[in-house]
């Protein structure tokens, strides 16, 4: 199962444009989870010439159970 926490699924219902591995084939326990990798994931939603790109930032958790994509962060990135 996958649960996306984000108010418009939409926004991420692509391949992000840059993912970081934070862990890979981990095999950390927690709260009774087997948590497998977690990665942070770059979608880029516009660009904007004075600002940069208008980027929204999820991490997805990735456990035993089911995983999860939650929001982090909006923001505007390589602004002059």
């Amino acid at each position: 199962m996958r649960y996306i926490d984000i108010a418009d699924p939409k926004r991420v219902d692509r391949s992000p444009n840059k993912i970081i591995r934070v862990l890979s084939d981990g095999t950390s326990i927690e709260n009774g989870y087997k948590i497998k990798n977690v990665e942070l994931r770059l979608y880029t939603e516009k660009n904007d010439k004075k600002l940069g790109s208008y980027s929204l930032i999820t991490s997805l958790v990735e456990t035993d159970k089911g995983s999860v994509e939650i929001l982090r962060s909006l923001i505007f990135l390589d602004g002059k």
